[in-house]
């Protein structure tokens, strides 16, 4: 295994967990702290790396892609040559589950690669047996952790429904109580709020026809709030009908707390009577409502587009402030992007007066002729159908 330290090349596996109110060394530290390691351990050239985002514990229910990309490459030698190094900003970096741990310390022994550790300042060579020992007990100290840490969420999940506090997002109507429990915001309690709570009152009894009120769908609605200018809390994006519908069907309202399929009664105050609820879902249920207007695609490109940073698929929503509300075009992986709607609609598909690039490029005479055999009949129908568009 004997190179010239000049030609080792060093590749990152970074990775973080994801979630609101966690301490995490983001993906952006943990590369300036192992380009810092370099200096020391060095000198390397720096690879394409690894980058996850999500737990590495044995309770994590995302897959995490790099990671068997990672593992996948050392044990077929695409890492790169023998010598090159894995560089890791801590152990628990790699695995919080000592079966995966051990499987990539040996694809990394037999392929003759090193793993540097950054926080401990210290590069592993994992066919030494002191180099090995040190690694695996790192991860077995993770693994210990994570399920210390998946015993403690557990009772205070338990805890929570016993004592009916509220869980999840935050509903359209209430605001939250939080205290700090174990360094963290924890919620105790929601109450009414006073701009919001109104609108979901006037929701259910506008959908029921209740109170005197003249009994309307959820899409008019819908559609009334957003002229008004009604928006969502967190991402001021308009409620569309989609929301609405799931807003109706929300027991929160009626102080019921459901987890996991269990009703338990929640300990804050209820914003719609038991009575006006059931009449909303006997709306919402009955069989003669219309719930679909036609069999028209509504986003022609969702589903069809692809990302071009993640290869992940596209899907259509709302966009939220950065634009003004309106629906956008997203990578529905990794939210790599979002772009406008309507102006990509407008480019790509266009309408007959003015065709965008595929309905431009499908009405050629050379693209239908390609694309349809002389003797096919049916397919002669939809080429005529193409260059008369």
């Amino acid at each position: 295994m004997a190179r010239a330290l000049g030609t080792q090349t060093a590749r990152e596996y970074l990775r973080v967990s994801k979630g609101k109110g966690k301490t995490a060394r983001s993906i952006t530290d943990q590369h300036r702290d192992n380009l810092a390691a370099a200096a020391d351990h060095g000198p390397w050239t720096w690879g394409e790396p690894y980058k996850d985002t999500g737990s590495a514990s044995r309770y994590a229910t995302k897959t995490r892609d790099d990671f068997e990309k990672l593992l996948a490459d050392l044990t077929s030698g695409a890492f790169g040559a023998p010598g090159d190094v894995l560089v890791l900003w801590e152990v628990s970096r790699l695995a919080r589950e000592t079966g995966q741990g051990v499987a990539l310390i040996d694809a990394a022994e037999a392929g003759g690669y090193l793993i540097h550790v950054t926080s401990l300042d210290r590069t592993f060579n994992p066919r030494n047996y002191g180099d090995r020992h040190s690694l695996i007990s790192g991860i077995n100290d993770a693994e210990k952790e994570a399920r210390l840490l998946s015993v403690r969420t557990l009772r205070g999940v338990n805890s929570a429904a016993s004592d009916g506090r509220p869980h999840g997002k935050i509903p359209f109507g209430y605001r939250r109580t939080y205290e700090l429990i174990d360094g963290r915001p924890r919620p105790v309690s929601q109450e009414p709020d006073p701009d919001e709570s109104p609108l979901v009152v006037e929701l259910f009894e506008r959908v029921a026809g209740w109170n005197g009120r003249k009994r309307e769908s959820i899409r008019a609605v819908a559609l009334d709030w957003e002229q008004h200018g009604i928006r969502s809390r967190e991402k001021g994006v308009v409620l569309t009908r989609q929301n609405l519908a799931q807003t109706l069907k929300r027991k929160a309202y009626i102080g019921v707390r459901v987890h996991q399929g269990a009703e338990r009664p929640g300990n804050w105050t209820p914003l719609i009577e038991r009575e006006l609820w059931d009449a909303v879902q006997r709306v919402l249920a009955d069989p003669a409502r219309k719930s679909h207007t036609g069999v028209q695609i509504k986003h022609v490109l969702t589903g069809v587009l692809r990302c071009d940073s993640c290869g992940g698929k596209v899907s259509s929503r709302p966009g939220g402030k950065a634009h003004d509300g309106r629906r956008v075009y997203r990578c529905w992986d990794r939210g790599c992007f979002a772009i406008d709607k309507t102006q990509t609609d407008r480019f790509l598909i266009g309408d007959a007066e003015h065709p965008g690039v595929l309905l431009a490029y499908l009405r050629r005479p050379d693209v239908a002729e390609a694309l349809t055999p002389d003797d096919d009949s049916e397919l002669s129908v939809m080429r005529a159908e193409l260059l008369r568009l």
